[in-house]
């Protein structure tokens, strides 16, 4: 039983609260208002001021520049796509212009009940003339002869790499096509990973008249990128819309390859071409002269006088472009490990055959990537007799090869007479006519 004299302690300390509480509720009444004559303006975020985005893409073109080679890991998904992808990619700076390409990793998906589930490897490569994908579980290595950067896009894409790859980085200029945009603006910086980031924004036409709107967030460090979002707009009211999240970790320029440029074909497999053919074209409203092709555009100018080069041919002799002068010339870049080279070789084999008691002299410029690939056997087992220099890959520069084959028609004075890169059925023909007005 409580004390009269706690019963009189406690009421003390109930009415001392009472007392209090008022001055207590007082000190937490917040403040009166600053009269606006002296109020601070609030910093206006929408008017911060952010970096020009073509200052961010210079940047990072020069990083790419001066780089000449990339390599990252990639994680990719997004809303709509229903996969999504673990890689391994790679660029480096090819010799003859471009960029060779390397992807390795594997395709998921996500189950209903939230497991994941693995779908196929992804093995591609693109050594910047042929592009190849090699599929463990169907046993075909797949093909694609690129002659324009949408075809590579268009394969990697159908092979479930091209989500992995940083497009923008790999053009001839990097980020050139951003830097155009009318669309382009910087929306803020970001961290991504880690890695503080300036995120530009740009619009850029999808398929079937759909707008894809892209974002690049690019280190403000190294000024590399670390992330690229493509958001599609549907252009029907019935379609969603669907993006893709490429974030990447473990930049590195300058430092090894994640998987390989050239894929050879393992054993047992079948090698598939996915190359379309070119529909033959109709018959020419009238005859005309000898016409460059429009693929020599960038190579030696017609009237050009040929580089001076000394080569070794099969049996280690030298040779030199000077011991055929007097001789309308006939040069083929080549390569055994190169497609469109391979089929243009036996037209090559029928224009030294057509005119080599004639004064024309048909020669082999070889580049091979393989040490152990023998050209001298290659041409003796397929029955090509012109002749043959190795290691033209260091004089490929002075002649401005970008692409193999490439062909030269020099005239007897060692002068250029006639160009053309990549293989086409028509070229044998075009360069019948002007070997036989040379020979005039």
């Amino acid at each position: 039983m409580a004390t009269r004299a706690t019963l009189v302690m406690s009421l003390g300390v109930g009415l001392a609260m009472l007392a209090a509480g008022p001055t207590l509720a007082q000190q937490k009444t917040p403040e009166r208002p600053v009269p606006p004559s002296l109020q601070k303006p609030a910093p206006d975020k929408s008017k911060a001021k952010l970096e020009d985005p073509k200052a961010i893409l210079g940047k990072a073109a020069e990083a790419m520049k001066k780089a000449g080679a990339l390599r990252y890991r990639a994680n990719t998904g997004g809303e709509g796509v229903g996969s999504f992808a673990k890689t391994g990619v790679s660029f480096v700076k090819a010799d003859a212009g471009g960029w060779k390409v390397s992807v390795v990793g594997e395709l998921f998906a996500k189950n209903p009940d939230g497991s994941i589930k693995s779908l196929r490897n992804i093995e591609v490569g693109f050594d910047g003339i042929t592009a190849r994908s090699i599929n463990q579980s169907e046993k075909v290595v797949a093909e694609y002869d690129v002659r324009k950067p949408e075809d590579l896009k268009l394969f990697l894409n159908n092979h479930d790499a091209g989500a992995s790859v940083v497009w923008e980085a790999i053009e001839d200029e990097p980020f050139a096509s951003v830097i155009s945009a009318a669309t382009l603006k910087t929306i803020g910086t970001d961290n991504v990973e880690g890695a503080t980031c300036d995120v530009v924004q740009y619009e850029a036409a999808g398929v079937d008249g759909a707008t894809q709107v892209v974002e690049l967030a690019f280190s403000i460090d190294d000024h590399l990128p670390r992330r690229v979002s493509r958001a599609l707009k549907p252009s029907k009211p019935d379609e969603k819309a669907t993006s893709r999240v490429t974030t990447l970790t473990e930049v590195v320029p300058n430092d090894g390859v994640l998987g390989a440029f050239v894929l050879n074909t393992p054993d047992g497999f079948m090698v598939k071409s996915e190359t379309p053919r070119k529909p033959k074209p109709e018959a020419p409203k009238r005859e005309q002269g000898p016409q460059q092709p429009q693929a020599e555009r960038g190579l030696l100018a017609k009237g050009t006088e040929a580089p001076a080069w000394t080569l070794k041919d099969g049996d280690g002799k030298d040779v030199k472009l000077s011991d055929y002068k007097g001789k309308v010339v006939v040069l083929d870049f080549w390569g055994s490990w190169c497609p469109p080279c391979r089929a243009a070789m036996p037209g090559i084999q029928k224009i030294h055959e057509k005119y080599k008691e004639k004064g024309v002299a048909v020669v082999g410029m070889n580049y091979e990537r393989n040490a152990a690939a023998n050209p001298a056997k290659f041409m003796k087992d397929n029955g090509y007799t012109y002749g043959l220099v190795l290691k033209a890959d260091t004089i490929a520069d002075k002649y401005k090869v970008n692409g193999w084959p490439t062909f030269y028609i020099l005239d007897k004075e060692g002068k250029v007479l006639w160009s053309a890169v990549g293989h086409d059925p028509s070229h044998e023909g075009q360069m019948e006519k002007v070997i036989e007005e040379a020979l005039k």
